[in-house]
């Protein structure tokens, strides 16, 4: 039915009357031959005003401030003063947030607690308080985040579909509790607003209103398309705290990115000319061999990788040990290196090959031979002086013993390992007691034994040697950096000049320190609050709706476009392109 403005009755007691609803109460009075009841004290009119405005008693000092009040329209200013309370908003947003189904936990089994929940309360809080249309308050809670241009508030109020119950159970089926919240908004829609249990024809078409399983479907199709996401949502006062500190620290940045960027450009140059010829000194330069063969001794498979290391792929076995031959034309060869590198196929992009997640190499040999047709029978042992890594976290038996010589003590039982840092790239140098090599070539036979047990095997490495004396594995200098700094300026490319002076500014202490600064003041740098809001938004690619047979989400039937029930008296032309926001 239209809504209509009535008129007033005509009442014999007119003086009683202090505004037109006064009216509609006495007409009512006198129908039942019931005088008025007389006009309470002050005090009692204080007391309810802010019982049932604010839902709190009045202080002793606003009851004296009330009753000291000698002007006409005393008891109206009171009213106005508690209508602009903000706790009229907290004492009546109660009512609508009831309906709203509004909780701070996720219901169900695991009830966790929802921390963001309280912003659509406060959104509603507010609402109250600025005295917001309902029409617009409506709106925005249906379907704000369809609104053009919509603001944060808006999307904020859209929080109010996410107050479904949740189940975070294990092993429950989401696509159950994803159509029992749609049902629920659908529901709550028809409580809340229109008066009406629509959840009857959830599973049939309903027995007394006029709403049938098919047009509850139709309603439904407009949520079902709903997405719950968190947004984030700072409160004013956190925004402009971020508004007011964010220029300054700009300004105070921009000064230092300045300074560095001085420096890079007129001194660094001049300080890296002067550093370049002396920068190799005591820098080993490794080449990359690639292995000639790979055995397991366990049934690994082993696959060539285009930098030149090798992935190990197959059986898993408890232990295993690796034979690499090799060949090289590197004459006075002093030192081997193993890098161990993390691989995207192995378990949590690990270096290791088992879900152990960790590898140990229980012992290195090394033998060599002038000739690969003598391997079986003219081999040498290479005799290690020593081994160095940039990382070893100790064997798992003896976790005591933090060294790389654990690979060459002798003893299966112990190794080199580097648990705990098994997805970087890490590093073991050998150092060779005499060096090795002979005028037309070495055939190297590599032994790497890992005798841990418990799957605790290499996963992908990559061999290198070099005739640099006293090589160690922490050097601070990356090959490429090395190759380029063993040619002139005139001689290197783009990218070899590009690598020597990245290089170099890690080495330079007076670029390191004023990156320092930059990067720490990068620290600082002010950030919005970490506050978010429950909202929803709608899908990309829609769902396709049907008649659920009984309401079983498992029983789908007819499908159905969205709908308006036609006891709404609404006229659309098209109800199957119209959206949440028009439904609104």
């Amino acid at each position: 039915k239209k809504v209509v403005s009535p008129t007033p009755p005509e009442v014999s007691s007119k003086d009683w009357c202090r505004n037109p609803i006064d009216h509609f109460v006495l007409d009512r009075l006198e129908a039942e031959k019931i005088a008025p009841s007389p006009e309470a004290d002050r005090t009692t009119l204080a007391r309810r005003l802010y019982l049932d405005l604010i839902g709190m008693p009045p202080t002793p000092e606003q009851v004296d401030a009330f009753l000291n009040d000698s002007r006409e329209n005393a008891y109206s200013l009171l009213v106005d003063e508690l209508l602009a309370s903000p706790h009229f908003g907290e004492r009546w947003g109660r009512h609508w947030l009831d309906l709203a189904r509004y909780a701070d936990s996720d219901g169900y089994e695991k009830d966790r607690v929802r921390p963001h929940a309280w912003r659509y309360r406060n959104w509603v809080i507010d609402s109250i308080n600025r005295d917001q249309p309902f029409d617009q308050f409506t709106i925005e809670q249906l379907a704000g985040d369809l609104l053009p241009d919509a603001t944060l508030e808006q999307k904020i109020a859209t929080g109010f579909h996410r107050n479904t119950l949740t189940n975070t159970e294990g092993g429950v089926d989401q696509e159950e509790y994803r159509v029992a919240a749609t049902v629920d908004r659908v529901n709550t829609l028809g409580g809340a607003w229109l008066g009406l249990t629509l959840g009857c024809a959830q599973c049939h078409s309903h027995k007394y209103d006029p709403i049938s399983q098919r047009e509850y479907y139709q309603l439904f199709a407009y949520f079902n398309s709903i997405d719950e996401v968190n947004i984030p949502a700072p409160s004013p006062e956190e925004s402009q705290t971020y508004a007011d500190a964010k220029p300054k620290f700009d300004a105070e940045h921009a000064a230092l990115k300045e300074a560095l960027q001085k420096y890079d450009t007129e001194t660094l140059p001049g300080l890296q000319q002067a550093w370049e010829p002396d920068a190799l000194k005591d820098v080993p330069l490794w080449t990359i061999e690639q292995p000639i063969a790979v055995a397991s001794q366990n049934g690994g498979i082993f696959r060539s990788r285009p930098d030149g290391s090798i992935l190990v792929d197959g059986h898993e076995p408890e232990t295993d040990e690796y034979t690499i031959h090799l060949e090289t034309t590197l004459p006075s060869i002093t030192g081997l290196r193993i890098e161990v590198i993390p691989d995207e196929t192995l378990y949590r992009t690990n270096s290791a090959r088992g879900e152990s997640q960790e590898f140990v190499l229980s012992e290195v040999s090394v033998s060599v031979t002038p000739d690969e047709r003598k391997v079986r029978d003219q081999l040498q042992p290479v005799s290690i002086k020593s081994a160095t890594a940039d990382f070893a976290a100790g064997s798992a038996e003896k976790k005591d013993l933090k060294s790389a010589d654990l690979a060459i003590d002798g003893k299966s039982e112990t190794g080199w390992s580097t648990a705990g840092q098994n997805d970087k790239l890490h590093a073991i140098v050998f150092e060779f007691a005499e060096p090795v090599g002979f005028p037309e070539g070495t055939w190297f036979v590599l032994k790497l034994n890992q005798q841990a047990g418990n799957k605790k095997n290499l996963g992908r490495f990559r061999i290198s040697l070099t005739g640099t004396p006293a090589p160690v594995a922490w050097q601070r200098m990356p090959d490429n950096v090395a190759w380029a700094l063993s040619l002139s300026a005139d001689r290197r490319n783009a990218p070899q000049r590009t690598a020597v002076t990245d290089f170099f500014r890690t080495v330079d202490p007076g670029y390191i320190k004023l990156k320092a600064a930059v990067d720490d003041h990068a620290k600082r740098e002010p950030v919005l609050t970490s506050t978010q809001a429950q909202v929803v938004q709608e899908r990309k690619d829609p769902r396709k709706t049907h008649v659920l047979t009984r309401g079983d989400f498992l029983r789908p039937a007819a499908e159905v476009n969205s709908g308006v029930p036609s006891v709404l008296g609404v006229e659309v032309d098209d109800p199957g392109n119209i959206s949440r926001l028009n439904v609104a």
